[in-house]
């Protein structure tokens, strides 16, 4: 299944009207690491993913905080393999100045790929 265990379904629902319509469920989880919940929205025939929003309160600065994100032109499986091989510029190790900023600012890394 492509739901997570810990994941509640909300509420079923539709997308779009009449005979273009989608049939839908919203999932809730906890996001303990990111200190908030996720919403997140599944197509109930291919089990697709739709949407996702996340709410909590950042844990060093006590911030609240969203982050909607919209998934467009999924098709299945995956045409190129190669998409997933490492880039040669990049490093084995992350820059130092972009962990200083991440930690310094919050910024909250997507886990959409974390859940499916």
């Amino acid at each position: 299944a492509c739901i997570p265990e810990e994941a509640k379904a909300v509420s079923d629902t539709h997308m779009g009207t009449a005979d273009d319509s989608l049939d839908v469920t919203v999932y809730q989880m906890a996001r303990k690491r990111i200190g908030g919940n996720s919403y997140f929205t599944i197509t109930n025939k291919l089990c697709v993913p739709v949407g996702e929003t996340i709410t909590g309160t950042l844990p060093r600065s006590g911030m609240g905080y969203m982050s909607t994100v919209g998934y467009t032109g999924i098709e299945p499986g995956i045409k190129d393999p190669r998409v997933f091989d490492k880039p040669r510029i990049c490093s084995s190790q992350v820059e130092e100045g972009f962990v200083d900023l991440y930690l310094k600012f919050g910024f909250l890394n997507h886990e959409m790929s974390s859940i499916f």
